[in-house]
């Protein structure tokens, strides 16, 4: 991408975050602020140490490939109004 639309899309990203990151799961790390893969693997060799025995490891790179983009938008327009945006 052009350092224009790099720009654009960080610009996005500063104002949907706060929005959306509230709802993400405790236990998802990626991508998310002050968050990092070294968190996770602490996190998991702590459930390890309680006897938990499965650790999931779930990769999202195809999900945006296959998802209703209407549905999406949608969803995000709940919580977004500038439409803009």
């Amino acid at each position: 991408p052009t350092v224009t639309d790099r720009f654009i899309q960080q610009a996005i990203a500063q104002t949907l975050t706060p929005v959306f990151d509230p709802m993400f799961s405790e236990h998802s790390f990626g991508f998310r602020p002050n968050r990092r893969g070294h968190d996770a693997v602490r996190k998991a060799k702590g459930f390890m140490k309680e006897g938990k025995r499965w650790v999931v490891d779930l990769d999202l790179e195809k999900f945006f490939d296959k998802v209703n983009h209407d549905k999406l938008m949608g969803l995000i327009a709940k919580h977004v109004k500038e439409k803009t945006l």
